[in-house]
C-alpha cells in the first residue's frame, strides 16, 4: 500500500509539472528546494556533514549556503524527470549540448566498446537521454532498481523512450561484458559508497570505500572509459563534455591496474565537484564507512 500511495503522489506531481510546462516547472524548483531544506529536511544532517568534510576551509554559513544550492539542484532534477512524459524528442536533444561525440564514435570503431562513467551530478538522467539520441549507438545504462517498483517501471519506461536500454544492477555483469564484447556502449553512475570491506581511495582528502566494477571492466576488456558530467547553464539546459580517462602507464597486475584506474576516475570526479559543488548529490553518505 505504501508503494502505491507513493506512486500516486509521484504521478500527481508529474501531471502538475507537465501541466505548467518545463520552463515554469524549472523555476518552481527554487522554492521547492527551499521547502526540502527547511520544511522536510531530507538527509540534511548528512549533507552538512559531507560538506564539512569536503570543504573544511569554508565557514558554516558558506556551507549552509552551498547546501541550499545543492537542494535546489536536487529539486530541478526532480521536476525535470517528472516532466519527461510531455517533452518532445527534439526538446530532449536540445536539453544537453554535448561535446566529444566524435571521440565516442572513434572509440566505437575500435570494436572494444565504450564505458561511459558519470555521477549523480547535474541531471545525469537528462544527459543520458540526450546523449542516446545524439550518438549512433544507444546507451546501455546499468541501473539500480528503485525501492518502489511502480516508480522503477516508470523510470525505465522513460529511459527506453529515448533510445536508452537498461541493464539492471545485480544480475547484469554477464550482459555488461556481452555488450562490450559486441562493441557497444555501457553507461554507469559510479559515485556511490562501496562496501565497508571494499577498496578505498582518497576522496576530498579522506579515505572512502568505492566500487571497482567500472575499473575492472576497463582493465579486463580494454574498453576506454569516457567520462561526462552534466553542467547546468543559466537557461537550465546542460553542457556535457566527453573526456577519455587516461589509462596509459598502468601496471600489468590486474588488481593494481584496477586500483589505479579507480584512483584516476575518482580524482576526475573530485575535480568536477570542486568546480561545481552545488551540482553533486551531497545527500549520499559517501564517508559513512
Amino acid at each position: 500500500m505504501k508503494n502505491k500511495l507513493e506512486y500516486a503522489l509521484f504521478i500527481a506531481f508529474s501531471v502538475a509539472f507537465r501541466a505548467v510546462g518545463l520552463w515554469a516547472a524549472r523555476r518552481l524548483a527554487t522554492p521547492l528546494g527551499l521547502f526540502f531544506y527547511y520544511v522536510v529536511p531530507i538527509r540534511k544532517a548528512v549533507t552538512l556533514k559531507n560538506l564539512a568534510i569536503a570543504f573544511p576551509e569554508l565557514s558554516e554559513r558558506e556551507r549552509r549556503r552551498l547546501a541550499r544550492a545543492a537542494y535546489r539542484n536536487f529539486a530541478i532534477v526532480l521536476v525535470e524527470i517528472l516532466s519527461i512524459p510531455s517533452i518532445s524528442q527534439k526538446r530532449v536533444v536540445r536539453a544537453a549540448r554535448i561535446r566529444g561525440v566524435s571521440l565516442v564514435e572513434e572509440k566505437l570503431r575500435l570494436g572494444r566498446g565504450v564505458v561511459f562513467l558519470t555521477a549523480h551530478f547535474g541531471n545525469w538522467e537528462f544527459a543520458g537521454m540526450s546523449a542516446s539520441l545524439q550518438m549512433s549507438a544507444p546507451l546501455n545504462s546499468v541501473v539500480k532498481p528503485l525501492r518502489n517498483p511502480y516508480v522503477d517501471r516508470w523510470m525505465n519506461a522513460a529511459r527506453g523512450k529515448w533510445n536508452q536500454r537498461t541493464i539492471r544492477l545485480g544480475v547484469s555483469i554477464r550482459n555488461v561484458y556481452q555488450a562490450l564484447r559486441e562493441g557497444k556502449t555501457v553507461a554507469l553512475v559510479g559515485d556511490q559508497r562501496g562496501p565497508k570491506d571494499g577498496a578505498r581511495v582518497d576522496f576530498f582528502g579522506r579515505s572512502s570505500s568505492v566500487y571497482q566494477g567500472v575499473s575492472a571492466l576497463a582493465a579486463k576488456t580494454g574498453a576506454p572509459i569516457i567520462m561526462g558530467f552534466a553542467v547546468r547553464r543559466p537557461d537550465y539546459d546542460y553542457e556535457v563534455e566527453f573526456e577519455e580517462l587516461d589509462l596509459s602507464g598502468l601496471p600489468d597486475d590486474f588488481e593494481e591496474r584496477t586500483r589505479k584506474i579507480t584512483r584516476r576516475h575518482t580524482a576526475h570526479l573530485e575535480r568536477m565537484i570542486r568546480r561545481h559543488p552545488d551540482h553533486w548529490f551531497w545527500m549520499h553518505d559517501r564517508w559513512k564507512n
